[in-house]
């Protein structure tokens, strides 16, 4: 039997209420981000005359670098590694796949931490939605970022620690 609740008018079970608890969260956090989904800014447009638009292969390869973290599903650090592979392989070659395959790894860096907390929250029933939400944002933030890789535009991830610079 759950507790009356006097502004509710009704009983409500403690399950109910840690779930409210992450809506609010989430709630909050839409709120308080209006640059959840950030614009490309445009690298052909920053270019000096001199030097020649992007590649059709810069643009491939700096796509690659976001999508390579649907490596997530390659258990422990698939995600982290693909990337990083991706990276260390063409970053000597294009400044603008340089500058993806960082931002790549970075996020990818940053995702695992955000999961291994919300792994750890698990036990206290809030991790659950909490992994499914990083699990979520991990795939449409990945989708943006090749779309606007694809496009020739620089992107940058929101909420991410920048371990390499």
């Amino acid at each position: 039997m759950g507790t009356q609740w006097w502004w509710a008018g009704e009983t409500e079970s403690p399950f109910d209420i840690r779930f409210a608890g992450v809506y609010i969260y989430i709630k909050l956090w839409v709120m308080f981000s209006n640059n959840l989904f950030v614009r490309g800014i445009d690298m052909n447009e920053n270019m000096q005359e001199n030097v020649s638009p992007l590649s059709n292969e810069e643009k491939m390869w700096a796509m690659l670098c976001h999508l390579a973290g649907f490596a997530i599903f390659i258990p422990p650090v698939g995600h982290v590694l693909a990337p990083l592979v991706l990276w260390l392989m063409k970053k000597g070659s294009s400044a603008f796949i340089d500058d993806h395959g960082k931002e790549a790894l970075n996020f990818q860096i940053s995702i695992t931490i955000y999961m291994a907390i919300s792994g750890l929250l698990v036990c206290i029933l809030i991790g659950i939605p909490l992994v499914l939400a990083v699990l979520i944002f991990d795939i449409v933030m990945m989708i943006n970022a090749a779309n606007a890789a694809s496009n020739g535009q620089r992107y940058r991830y929101p909420y991410l620690f920048r371990f390499i610079k």
